[in-house]
């Protein structure tokens, strides 16, 4: 459910092969519009420069994003290979901009995290690649800039990127991992001078043997 700067609420959602909104509150007599009749799966929708627009997997596998009452639907991914599949379609705003956190897997193989800007043609970017799972994409504003966290809805795991540009990201420990780190290395430090200690008074006694 969206609310616009006019104070109109509208319902978006998806059943059967179809998308359909509302206006609310929902009337007696009054009937949803059909929006989209090639729906798939993995639809998600933002309020983005004050429109609903919403992201889908159509019947021919392809990612359509389209709006309500705004720009046409537009086809942004196709020509994915025999055999593999969109895992997860996920739209997010930033700033001034409209982003779409998007993956692709094959049967047997890690599935990455990639994202495309719908309305800028040559923004593409890849989070990362490798790790299994079906990721959920967040942004979190901190101290030291905007950070991307990424959820794995099937196992909980974090995942945490410095979201630098427009689709540049780099991977941060986390809390835990970074404690863990520092833990570590405050131990490698004291080792280290526990034995440059115990070399230093081994250097001295064979001085005083000799």
């Amino acid at each position: 459910i969206f609310e616009t700067a006019d104070g109109q609420r509208t319902a978006l959602y998806a059943q059967g092969n179809s998308i359909f909104s509302c206006r609310l509150p929902f009337l007696k007599g009054m009937t949803p519009k059909e929006l989209r009749t090639d729906y798939l799966a993995h639809l998600d929708a933002v309020l983005f420069r004050d429109a609903v627009c919403f992201v889908y997997e159509n019947l021919e596998h392809q990612a359509v994003i389209d709006s309500l009452g705004g720009s046409p639907a537009r086809i942004l991914l196709a020509d994915i290979p025999d055999g593999y599949r969109f895992e997860s379609l996920q739209l997010t705003v930033r700033e001034n901009g409209l982003y779409l956190f998007y993956q692709i897997c094959g049967k047997g193989e890690k599935a990455g995290l990639y994202v495309c800007m719908p309305y800028r043609e040559n923004v593409w970017g890849t989070v990362f690649e490798g790790p299994e799972g079906s990721w959920r994409a967040e942004t979190v504003r901190t101290k030291e800039g905007e950070r991307l966290l990424c959820l794995d809805r099937r196992t909980g795991r974090l995942r945490l990127y410095d979201w630098t540009g427009e689709a540049d990201f780099t991977e941060r420990p986390m809390m835990e991992e970074a404690e863990h780190r520092r833990r570590t290395e405050a131990l490698e430090a004291v080792w280290r001078e526990e034995k440059a200690g115990w070399q230093r008074e081994q250097a001295a006694w064979q001085e005083k043997l000799t």
